[in-house]
């Protein structure tokens, strides 16, 4: 694994961040509310952070779009159980406002969620196109990628 240290840190700005998630709210919001209401909305938008932060591409299309992506301090990707505690706990940095936060205050702008999950949001794109890092992902969790 590389080392930190011998890495240029470039870190998400907390607007990157916020209008990341912006992007993917609409993204999802609009055949989902029509669809399947606002239980619905949450529902799907948990599965789709948590496999677009999970797969190759370390992204959300709207933290593709504004050129950001989710990985562990030496920028390896995590795992899906990792995406899952980072996606559940920003629910609840959400929740009580002040986790979110936290990015002002910690050395590598890591909100509440980014502290317990252990990861950190950078600037940059992983290689491959969206599509291709998410099918790659899919036939790795279904156990097809030979």
């Amino acid at each position: 694994m590389t080392n930190e240290s011998s890495l240029s840190a470039t870190y998400a700005t907390f607007l990157q961040r916020a209008v990341a998630v912006l992007f993917d709210c609409l993204i999802v919001s609009i055949p989902v509310l029509l669809t399947l209401g606002p239980a619905g909305f949450l529902l799907v938008y948990l599965g789709y952070r948590i496999t677009f932060e999970a797969c190759a591409g370390q992204a959300t299309p709207g933290k593709r779009l504004l050129g950001i992506y989710v990985a562990h301090l030496d920028r390896s990707r995590i795992s899906f159980r990792e995406s899952i505690v980072r996606t559940l706990m920003s629910y609840i940095s959400g929740a009580i406002v002040v986790g979110h936060f936290f990015y002002f205050f910690t050395p590598k702008k890591q909100a509440l969620h980014d502290l317990v999950a252990n990861t950190v949001v950078y600037q940059g794109t992983r290689p491959g196109s969206l599509l291709e890092n998410w099918i790659d992902y899919l036939k790795e969790l279904f156990g097809t990628n030979k």
